[in-house]
C-alpha cells in the first residue's frame, strides 16, 4: 500500500494518473530512486509491489498494458547483507550476560538468547512458535517455525539451546502445576504463566537490555557468523 501511495504521489507531481502511466514513467521513477540512493533490494521490492498492482488492474480491464513489464530490475547479490552481526567476543558476552541474569525470567532469558543466536531464528519466528512445534527428527531435537512468506521449516536445535529450553519449560510446568511439558499448550516463550509472547517482550528486551550490557546495540543475532557463536 505504501508503495502504491508513493507511486501515485510521484505521478501526481508530474500531472499523470495511475491508469494512464506507461513504461517511461516507471523507468523515470526507478531512476529517481537510484539517484536518491535507494538500495537495489528496496527498488526490486517496490517494483514487485507495483507490478502486482498493475496485474490486478489488468485483470479487471482497467488498463490494457502493464507499465512495469520489461523494466530492468536492479541486480541484488544474494550473499550480501548490510545487517551487521556480532563478532566472537560480542556473541560470547551476550550469552554470558544472559546466563548471569538473575531476574524472575532468567531461564527464559537463556533460552531466548540461544534461539536467536545459536539457531539464527528471527524474533517473530521464536515468539510465534508453540510448544507443540517442538519435536524430534532423525534423533535431533527440532522446532517447527513459520518463516517469511508463510513457509514452514524444521530448525535443528543446538544442544545448548535444547538444554536451556528444556530447563525453562520444566520451570514453567512446575509453576503452572502441570505434570508434563507437553501440556503447556501455549507459546514456548510465554511472558508469564498463562500469557503469550511478542516482539516487545522478546526482541526489544534482547536488543535493549542484554545488548547494552554485553555488546553493541543494533547488531543482529541472526546475522552472526556460525563460527563465532
Amino acid at each position: 500500500m505504501r508503495v502504491t501511495c508513493g507511486w501515485l504521489s510521484w505521478l501526481s507531481g508530474r500531472r499523470s494518473d495511475a491508469l494512464g502511466a506507461g513504461r517511461v514513467h516507471v523507468d523515470l521513477w526507478v531512476a529517481g530512486q537510484q539517484y536518491q540512493g535507494a538500495g537495489a533490494a528496496s527498488i526490486r521490492r517496490r517494483l514487485s509491489a507495483l507490478s502486482s498492482f498493475y496485474r490486478y488492474c489488468a485483470a479487471h480491464d482497467l488498463v490494457d498494458r502493464i507499465p512495469t513489464a520489461g523494466v530492468a530490475r536492479p541486480v541484488v547479490d544474494p550473499d550480501y547483507t548490510a545487517t551487521v552481526g556480532l563478532d566472537r567476543d560480542e556473541a560470547r558476552a551476550l550469552v554470558a550476560a544472559a546466563d548471569c541474569d538473575r531476574g524472575p525470567q532468567y531461564l527464559r532469558t537463556a533460552a531466548v538468547v540461544r534461539l536467536l543466536l545459536h539457531n539464527a531464528l528471527r524474533v517473530d519466528e521464536a515468539c510465534a512458535a508453540d510448544v507443540a512445534d517442538l519435536g524430534a527428527d532423525a534423533g535431533h531435537r527440532v522446532l517447527r517455525v513459520t518463516r517469511k512468506g508463510g513457509r514452514r521449516a524444521k530448525i535443528p536445535l543446538t544442544p545448548a539451546t535444547v538444554a536451556a529450553l528444556d530447563a525453562y519449560l520444566a520451570g514453567r510446568a512446575r509453576r503452572t502445576g502441570v505434570d508434563d511439558v507437553a501440556q503447556l499448550a501455549r507459546p514456548p516463550l510465554a511472558t508469564a504463566p498463562g500469557g503469550g509472547s511478542g516482539r516487545i517482550t522478546c526482541g526489544s528486551w534482547c536488543a535493549d537490555s542484554l545488548a547494552l550490557r554485553a555488546s553493541r546495540p543494533g547488531k543482529s543475532c541472526r546475522h552472526t557468523p556460525c563460527g563465532t557463536r
